[in-house]
């Protein structure tokens, strides 16, 4: 938005798998559902990494209510928290459906 970054998603691959790193979204846009849409246009777009994404995993923490808001309304269901309590692991799968 006026040659300005409004969200930025960090991603590697890993085992036939994608690893959500980070979402970013400028501080005065939060709360606008631009994660959101992000993720599920990363999710859904073939051509940003070249093929279709069919599992992917996020790491997020606790505390972090909107990421994890983000993630189940882009998919992504949860899997487990970390036995410290740390953090929380979510996965997505697409379904044969999409």
């Amino acid at each position: 938005e006026n040659d300005n970054p409004t969200a930025v998603i960090a991603f590697c691959q890993h085992e036939q798998k994608i690893i959500i790193m980070e979402i970013v979204v400028a501080p005065e846009l939060r709360g606008q559902g631009i994660g959101k849409k992000l993720l599920r246009e990363f999710l859904e777009s073939e051509e940003i990494i070249g093929f279709a994404i069919q599992k992917g995993e996020a790491v997020i923490f606790p505390t972090n209510t909107a990421s994890q808001k983000a993630f189940e309304n882009a998919g992504f269901q949860y899997h487990h928290t970390y036995e410290d309590g740390s953090a929380i692991l979510y996965r997505y799968e697409r379904s044969n459906n999409t």
